[in-house]
């Protein structure tokens, strides 16, 4: 009986041996070279990926054809999120054409290839697994073409405006987004050359927009109004002028469309026992649109200033402390809203 055991048992070991050594004399030339008779490489883009399981191995495969696009395709993580963001947004769908928008919504990221699938499989045996992963160059063409006109109808809504909507912040944001979509599409346009294929019309590239949308911000007015407070030398105003400018608007004008509200109040909090005297500043800013009068970036200030022998020293304490967080934390804001400003839907 044990015999007969240890005779299985040596049977079942040859035959692992056996069944190896011809899956390793079976293994495929594309295994190596990456070039498959099933797709030749004038009609497809090929990537071998390796891995411990098949699941790993195609995941490997497809990052392949990534690293294909990825030489000459620079698309910057900023520039990906901020056209995902966008979309998210609903700006496509509010100035681009119906019957694109569906192209642009389920592909945001360039990184989503297209046309793109696991054509062979093959392991070993001993849990290495390969896989060959293959892009149509036909299919993935007509997909990266209508991508970009989708984008491009896009631009063309976000760029025709009239003429009093031009100079104010939804026409800089208008260009600023156009400015994203264009960007995009010269990724895209990247891709095609990979492909073999040169796009139909020349791809206008991001900087164009972009340059007219930082000539609409030098275009535009903003002034700024002290409406409650005791602004000894203009500090407050002062500082808030120079943040606009340094930003890169206008500043001043007799009637700006748009206007800074500030009011604020420099009071005596307390007195210590060494004498000093402390004060409290509240502050409140509101950047509004005089058309509308909506409030577009709030901003408020809570701080006690430094000590002084005299109320007088201590308000221009605090004053100057003032000053100092607009120059800073203002600015900081104004940058971010500026960045984050998307078109009116």
């Amino acid at each position: 009986m044990k015999q007969n055991i240890l005779k299985c048992a040596l049977w079942g070991i040859l035959f692992a041996l056996a069944a190896a050594q011809a899956g390793a004399q079976a293994q495929p030339a594309w295994t190596n070279n990456g070039a498959s008779p099933r797709f030749p490489a004038q009609t497809h883009l090929a990537a071998v990926g390796r891995g411990n399981s098949q699941q790993n191995a195609d995941a490997d495969a497809i990052a392949g054809i990534a690293r294909i696009f990825s030489v000459s395709a620079r698309v910057s993580t900023q520039l990906a999120e901020s056209y995902r963001e966008i979309v998210r947004n609903g700006v496509a769908r509010s100035f681009g054409q119906t019957d694109m928008l569906n192209v642009i919504e389920l592909a945001t990221d360039v990184e989503n290839l297209v046309a793109v699938s696991i054509g062979e499989r093959w392991n070993d045996g001993r849990g290495n697994f390969v896989a060959l992963a293959v892009m149509d160059k036909s299919a993935a063409i007509l997909l990266y073409e209508e991508r970009i006109r989708a984008n491009q109808a896009v631009i063309r809504g976000l760029t025709t405006m009239s003429a009093s909507e031009r100079n104010t912040f939804d026409g800089f944001a208008r260009y600023r987004v156009a400015a994203v979509f264009a960007d995009m599409n010269v990724a895209i346009g990247e891709m095609l050359f990979v492909l073999g294929h040169v796009p139909w019309d020349p791809i206008p590239r991001g900087e164009q927009y972009m340059r007219e949308a930082l000539d609409i911000r030098s275009a535009i007015t903003i002034g700024v109004n002290i409406r409650n407070g005791n602004d000894r030398g203009a500090v407050v105003r002062d500082n808030f002028t120079r943040v606009f400018s340094e930003a890169g608007f206008r500043t001043g004008g007799a009637s700006p469309r748009y206007m800074l509200n500030v009011d604020f109040s420099n009071l005596q909090n307390s007195q210590n026992p060494q004498g000093f005297v402390f004060t409290v500043m509240e502050l409140s800013a509101s950047l509004a649109d005089t058309n509308t009068g909506a409030v577009l970036l709030p901003f408020n200030l809570n701080f006690r200033g430094r000590g002084a022998l005299t109320v007088p020293d201590a308000e221009n304490f605090a004053l100057r402390e003032a000053g100092d967080r607009i120059l800073s934390e203002y600015a900081a804001r104004l940058s971010e809203y500026l960045a984050r400003l998307t078109p009116r839907l």
